[in-house]
């Protein structure tokens, strides 16, 4: 599950994720994420940082 903070007022949500990138598809914009746990399609439109180990 990922980790995630509530920021001040109506500004939305964090979430920090860890996991893979199985795949990037290019037309719909998005990446798929593998952790241990589950995989997960998410919008590159959403992504703030990216950082790698």
């Amino acid at each position: 599950m990922p980790f995630a903070k509530q920021n001040k007022g109506n500004l939305g949500t964090i979430c920090t994720m860890c996991g893979v990138v199985m795949w990037i598809d290019q037309n719909s914009r998005r990446m798929k994420l593998l952790t241990v746990e589950y995989s997960q399609w998410i919008s590159m439109d959403h992504i703030t940082a990216v950082k790698a180990d």
